[in-house]
């Protein structure tokens, strides 16, 4: 056995499936359910509380705003200090404002809270990566990696299936928000009390060249940040998943509001969940296929097709306005999200630059990228559709189109990834 065979394999804790269980479980209920069901809920809240398109807008994209000044600090203290506090701190802060945000009445209250969530996101997000990278070592890291990125697609899913009749039951969102806001609560008292810690030096994603001389707060920033393949990544994972997420976000609002749409609040859901229940399965299944199979050498290749089919795909699904071809569409895409939306991220993780010590730091900037894309695409897409005259899927379906930079920028990294390893197999 190898060296690195032989630290791989004292590394491999049971406890790494817990820790990975908690976090799994955060990223359903907070960024996945709760989230989706305010995204089903805008239409209706909006009118309620008399938000013009503007104030909408703004309530939108107050999440990402948030997260977007504090994810990249959140980043590089994760490679500093306790990541299980920083998950602990941050969920249950989380909790307190979802269940603040029942509490609600007018925008600037409510915006304050969306903003502060995203604060809170913001550190447990990166957290998510680091403990996958803390606890799973390079060949268990595409599932690993997987698994979580399936949670948020299954809070989406069951917030889209069971959003419209958690509200029949408690009658109102306030206290839906409310009983949510607990739960996260609870979820947050767990974690501190069953979860465990990890240095980073104690890392099962090791790299092989960051020695404790390369390491420190500023030549992590810089040594993260002077990598053009880190950006190229970050710009990848921005068209391409920053896209998807504006277009959930206001995607509900757009099948319930084009007369050519007209879907009830159930409707709608029930045709997001379509992408939903494909995804998820897809970020599981595909990582555990392409190993079994060892086909790990056409991931990239992969990720590229799929995602010139995905862009595609959603414009012909957005402007049929035909309820089953969209839904089809929605599903096919969501089958090849595994592969899709994971490269950017697994890619990056996997560079000796990053890998290990740098982990959180290089996540901090990505997901930094991601959140400013999102905030820029949520304002673009919400005044294309509030366009006066504005056919709002085809306005929906054109949007999508900038997805189709995601895979030109995933050519270009593989590109200069052989140039750089020529005598590794990284790539």
């Amino acid at each position: 056995m190898s060296d690195s065979a032989s630290h791989a394999a004292k590394q491999r804790s049971k406890m790494r499936w817990v820790m990975l269980g908690f976090v799994t479980l955060m990223n359903f209920f907070l960024v996945g359910f709760t989230n989706q069901s305010f995204n089903l809920l805008l239409a209706p809240i909006s009118v309620e509380l008399g938000w013009e398109p503007v104030q909408r807008t703004a309530i939108a994209t107050a999440m990402s705003a948030g997260m977007v000044w504090f994810i990249f600090v959140a980043g590089v203290l994760l490679d500093k200090i306790s990541v299980k506090k920083i998950i602990f701190s941050s969920i249950f802060l989380a909790g307190i404002l979802v269940a603040l945000r029942g509490q609600a009445e007018g925008f600037t209250f409510f915006f304050a809270i969306k903003f502060l969530y995203g604060v809170a996101i913001a550190f447990f997000i990166p957290a998510d990566a680091k403990t996958v990278g803390l606890w799973f070592d390079k060949d268990e890291l595409p599932v690993a990696n997987g698994i979580i990125m399936a949670a948020s697609p299954l809070g989406f899913f069951f917030g889209n299936m069971f959003t419209g009749r958690l509200m029949a039951i408690f009658g109102q969102w306030q206290l839906l928000y409310t009983v949510l806001g607990i739960g996260a609560i609870i979820i947050a008292v767990a974690y501190l009390i069953i979860g465990k810690e990890r240095k980073s030096e104690d890392a099962s994603l090791t790299s092989d060249i960051l020695t404790k001389e390369n390491l420190g707060v500023w030549k992590n920033i810089m040594g993260v940040l002077k990598l053009p393949l880190v950006w190229i990544f970050c710009l990848a994972n921005a068209f391409m998943l920053g896209t998807l997420h504006a277009a959930t976000i206001l995607g509900n609002y757009v099948f319930q509001t084009d007369p050519r749409w007209g879907l009830d609040l159930v409707s709608s859901g029930q045709l997001v969940a379509f992408s939903n229940v494909a995804s998820l399965t897809s970020f599981v299944l595909l990582p555990i296929i392409i190993r079994k199979f060892n086909l790990a050498k056409h991931y990239v290749k992969l990720a590229i097709v799929f995602g010139f089919i995905t862009a595609i795909a959603n414009l012909i699904g957005h402007v049929s306005y035909i309820f089953g071809v969209l839904a089809f569409t929605l599903a096919f895409t969501g089958l090849m999200a595994g592969i899709v939306l994971a490269a950017p991220r697994i890619l990056m993780l996997r560079l000796p630059e990053v890998s290990g010590p740098r982990a959180g730091t290089a996540m901090g900037a990505y997901l930094t990228i991601e959140r400013l894309a999102i905030t820029l695409f949520v304002t673009l897409l919400g005044g294309l559709i509030s366009l006066p005259g504005a056919q709002m899927s085809v306005m929906l379906g054109v949007f999508y189109q900038l997805q189709l930079l995601a895979p030109i920028l995933l050519i270009i990294g593989v590109y200069l990834m052989k140039r750089k390893y020529k005598n590794t197999t990284q790539a």
